[in-house]
């Protein structure tokens, strides 16, 4: 039986594209499944397989290998930095093409920017250009990079530079827009995975695995915002925001090129008025403060996740302001020690690690007698559903956002405020309990992270 590989794509670029992917290789035969959120409607989207051909170790890409500074790593950037080049191009009809960038034979996202995708690509030792794929991904599918591209550029962005991103508007088909590293399930992750759907989709056939992820994908729909910029990807469930659970988990996607991500679980007593947080958290600049919060709007309107269409300077950068108008303001800081705070940069604040790691484990014990603190309770109790949680903090280079206003502006530095990880909080069944959460979310996030080998804390 072929060894499965699994990948979770996050947004690159600021996409908002989020999707879920596997691979395999039995003998000569490639399989590919994966599903996605978030693309460009109706757009053909290239989907490509990366690696060194001297089969150095790939990693995701990321701001700091922005080499023209225009705010977006562009492809040639991302090759050359991080996961190498083209090794195959997937294609929707089953042919792969080794180098192959663009073309109209790639997979096209719906109506509504959804994909899901199946194909196995038998490679003919005898073909070149079989041969070629064939000869890598026998030496190793453990840590190649899949990768979505495709973006409709507003214009603007890059005026002046070199790369695909060169301030023309339109539909750009080499822009990267989704990354994800291959690497193999951890059983505790497999386990967890089932109490979501049916057994064993992760494992399974290719039809219970992309129905699975398109559900989880769309679970994501009402908090999101559209391509467009417009609104949200779907409309909010009715009752969604009643959910009759105390238990809520966010994933932490990536923003503004930082490689951050993580897994939050969150669980709120009314009775007692205590929230209660486990945050892990990766990729983050070691050794600094990150302000985390939980995020909302009084009016109990859902938060959405941001996307590159809120970049009003067109300096590659969501930041906290253009963010904000969707994602809402701080209702709840996650500070050190439990204390009750709506600062933007509360004291005590969390810090990563010399590794980039943060892990939060704290109760938020509520005075009700407080007026202050009685209105941040209240507005977690009439929503957690929809709320965002968010890390913030990122070393910036100066050749970012020369000339234009906000925290990335040109000059060096620790952005203190800039946001690097946005999750959206969904409520969890009886299925999955805070306590499988906690146990599993370690394991989960370093596998996500692409350290699935060691501990993330």
């Amino acid at each position: 039986m072929a060894d499965e590989f699994l990948t979770l794509l996050t947004p690159a670029n600021n996409s908002g594209v989020l999707g879920l992917a596997r691979t395999s290789l039995d003998g000569n035969v490639l399989s590919v499944d994966v599903a996605a959120s978030g693309l460009t409607p109706g757009q053909v989207h290239p989907f490509h397989l990366h690696g060194f051909l001297n089969d150095a170790p790939e990693r995701l890409a990321v701001g700091l290998d922005d080499a023209d500074g225009d705010g977006v790593v562009e492809t040639a950037e991302g090759e050359s930095a991080a996961y190498g080049p083209l090794l195959a191009g997937l294609t929707a009809s089953g042919k792969a093409g080794f180098g192959l960038e663009v073309s109209p034979d790639f997979p096209a996202a719906d109506a509504a920017g959804n994909l899901a995708f199946h194909q196995s690509y038998t490679l003919d030792p005898a073909d070149p250009n079989d041969a070629q794929i064939l000869a890598r991904v026998e030496a190793r599918l453990d840590g190649r990079v899949l990768e979505f591209h495709g973006l409709d550029l507003p214009g603007g962005g890059g005026l002046g530079t070199g790369g695909e991103v060169n301030g023309a508007a339109g539909y750009n088909p080499q822009v990267p827009v989704s990354q994800g590293q291959l690497y193999e399930v951890p059983p505790v992750l497999a386990t967890a995975a089932d109490a979501l759907g049916v057994p064993n989709w992760l494992g399974g056939e290719s039809a219970a695995f992309l129905a699975q992820a398109s559900t989880l994908l769309a679970a994501l729909g009402p908090y999101t915002l559209n391509p467009a910029g417009t609104g949200p990807v779907a409309p909010e469930p009715a009752g969604a925001q009643t959910a009759a659970t105390d238990t809520y988990a966010a994933l932490l996607q990536p923003s503004n090129g930082s490689g951050a991500l993580g897994l939050a679980a969150v669980q709120i007593d009314k009775a007692n008025a205590v929230v209660t947080v486990e945050l892990w958290a990766t990729g983050l600049t070691p050794d600094q403060a990150h302000a985390s919060h939980i995020h909302g709007f009084a009016s109990d309107a859902p938060s959405l996740l941001p996307n590159f269409r809120l970049d009003a300077d067109r300096d590659g950068f969501v930041e906290d302001a253009e963010g904000e108008p969707v994602v809402g303001p701080v209702l709840l800081a996650l500070t050190d020690d439990g204390s009750i705070s709506n600062a933007v940069l509360p004291n005590p604040v969390t810090r990563a690690d010399a590794a980039g790691n943060l892990r939060i484990s704290e109760y938020y014990r509520f005075n009700t007698a407080d007026p202050a603190q009685a209105a941040i309770f209240q507005e977690l109790q009439d929503r957690v559903t929809g709320r965002e949680l968010q890390i913030h903090g990122l070393l910036v280079p100066a050749t970012e956002g020369e000339g234009t206003p906000g925290e990335v502006n040109g000059v060096a530095g620790y952005k203190a405020d800039l946001p690097v990880a946005n999750g959206i909080l969904l409520p969890l069944g009886e299925a999955l309990g805070s306590f499988q959460l906690a146990d599993a979310g370690a394991v989960a996030a370093s596998f996500l992270s692409g350290a699935s080998d060691a501990p993330l804390i």
